[in-house]
């Protein structure tokens, strides 16, 4: 399995090599729920948000993604969701997150976003939006301003 994932790591865009804590400026800690119906997309971006010093937990879908946070939302800093899945989208899920919690955090990503449903959901609250493929400096860049400001 660990050469799977050293393989996939190559195959996803993310830039740069993988750092220890001590070579990484702005190391940081706090726990992402990681949202995504790709469940190769969900390994390897959980690997890389631990490499960078995150607890990551995952969902596989909106709909999983709201009992995930109904659970841990005490513990949740933010939310990475993906915009396009089945059960239930990115922007549906958004709208339930908020109701259990108003002030979520949460970061949308997507490979094909319509600029208006972002700008949408930026007005009712969302972070922000990050395409994909994800680049590492940039996803790293957006949880430590996130997370910690």
């Amino acid at each position: 399995m660990r050469r799977v994932r050293q393989k996939l790591r190559s195959a996803i865009s993310f830039c740069g090599t993988i750092k220890t804590q001590d070579s990484i400026p702005g190391y940081s800690s706090g726990c992402v729920l990681l949202v995504d119906d790709d469940n190769t997309i969900r390994i390897v971006v959980a690997d890389v948000l631990n490499d960078l010093g995150y607890r990551v937990l995952t969902a596989k879908d909106g709909a999983d993604a709201i009992k995930v946070f109904r659970k841990k939302q005490n513990e949740i800093d933010l939310v990475l969701l993906d915009m396009m899945m089945p059960v239930m989208n990115g922007a549906d899920c958004f709208y339930r997150l908020k109701t259990i919690k108003p002030d979520v955090q949460v970061l949308m990503a997507s490979g094909f976003v319509d600029g208006e449903d972002i700008d949408k959901l930026e007005r009712d609250g969302m972070l922000g939006h990050i395409a994909k493929p994800y680049y590492r400096e940039k996803l790293q860049r957006l949880l430590a301003e996130y997370i910690h400001h």
